[in-house]
């Protein structure tokens, strides 16, 4: 399991899921999906996002993808 952030959003789902979005490079590049609650491996509030450090440690396997895009 990667464990590829998404962001929540709003939407009525089934009360085991929840609504997510997956954001691409670009604004057009955004994707409305559904996931299990039991799926969650950990949750990140937005302020804790302008802390690169932490973001980075908490996933490694993303920084080599969003530096390219930079």
């Amino acid at each position: 399991q990667r464990g590829d952030p998404v962001v929540v959003r709003r939407a009525i789902t089934p009360v085991d899921q929840v609504a997510v979005g997956v954001r691409g490079q670009f604004r057009h590049q955004r994707y409305a999906a559904q996931m299990s609650r039991s799926a969650i491996s950990r949750q990140l509030k937005p302020e804790a996002l302008t802390n690169l450090d932490a973001v980075t440690q908490q996933f490694e396997h993303l920084v080599e993808r969003l530096q390219s895009i930079s």
